[in-house]
């Protein structure tokens, strides 16, 4: 069988080769994420490891042979799944990978912005050297941290950032009783919170429904991060809300298109803390999800699938 590895942003790809060989399949590595490249270059595939490449309908109906997919990561939205389900094509992703280094992360970024480091970070290298200089920091045990998802890494930062606040309020409809995190509506998150903190997947409910509408109740106070998808929120609201003096600052892992151009604003925004989609990594993470996006497609083969999507 013939599995062929799409771009991927990894130094090599020695691990899922040793995995897939070892399993008795060929194994070929291309550079390729353009759509018309990847159905040249994959035209004889049985399955794809896929990171950021997009496979849509155009691209699945010029692979006859394919019959597997397997996504490095959790998300799968550059798949088209209803045209590979239509094609009887499997497709699979890795759900538990990098969870802790995305609620560390997450923390840190939640910590980084309430303790206000961006801003003191350039005031000293400014020659400034006064702890005003930053405006009003509150404290943490006066505040209310809100968590827009309760899953797994949701509860994590739960467990480990909220001992630092005075409460943990969190809006997950997927989640019926979470004893010590008060579970609330939608806009009540946003309207009790002083920081939100974003851990949802993206889905048609969850896309853009972090607005400017739910900004302004986040309020002038207010801090925003996002470490989960980055079309969660809206971005062009957000730049909106900050200029407007509706939210205070933000922290953003994760971007609608990554990376966001040189021209975007959102890159010199003074308000704006931007990590580029680093959440998830650490060598044993990247390890991890490389080695079960490869199993994948071996547990597949021999009839006994993992992770499937749907």
């Amino acid at each position: 069988m013939k599995v062929v590895i799409t771009a991927t942003d990894f130094p090599d790809a020695d691990i899922e080769r040793a995995i897939l060989e070892d399993a008795g399949h060929e194994v070929v590595v291309t550079d390729v994420s353009a759509p018309h490249r990847i159905a040249n270059e994959a035209a004889d595939a049985d399955a794809l490891l896929v990171q950021f490449a997009i496979i849509d309908r155009d691209t699945i109906s010029q692979l006859p042979k394919l019959q597997f997919i397997s996504r490095y990561g959790v998300g799968v939205d550059n798949i088209d799944l209803e045209a590979a389900f239509e094609r009887n094509i499997r497709v699979a992703n890795v759900p538990s990978y990098g969870g802790d280094e995305v609620a560390l992360h997450a923390t840190s970024l939640i910590l980084a912005l309430i303790r206000h480091l961006p801003g003191f970070d350039r005031c000293v290298r400014a020659g400034q050297w006064n702890y005003r200089d930053t405006g009003p920091v509150a404290a943490s045990a006066d505040m209310t941290l809100g968590l827009l998802g309760l899953g797994r890494i949701g509860r994590t930062v739960a467990e480990r950032a909220g001992v630092w606040f005075r409460q943990v309020i969190a809006h997950d409809p997927h989640v019926i009783d979470e004893g010590a995190v008060d579970l609330v509506g939608l806009d009540e998150l946003f309207a009790r919170a002083d920081v939100v903190s974003v851990h949802v997947p993206l889905t048609s409910e969850t896309a853009g429904s972090v607005d400017r509408r739910r900004m302004r109740l986040l309020g002038p106070g207010g801090y925003l991060v996002n470490t989960a998808r980055g079309a969660v929120v809206r971005l062009d609201d957000l730049l909106e809300a900050l200029d407007a003096g509706e939210l205070r600052a933000a922290a953003l892992d994760v971007q609608p298109h990554e990376p966001p151009p040189p021209s975007h604003p959102i890159l010199r925004h003074p308000a704006v803390l931007l990590t580029p989609h680093v959440a998830w990594y650490s060598e044993s993470a990247e390890a991890d999800l490389r080695r079960q996006a490869a199993r994948n497609v071996v547990a597949w083969q021999r009839g006994k699938p993992e992770n499937l999507c749907r």
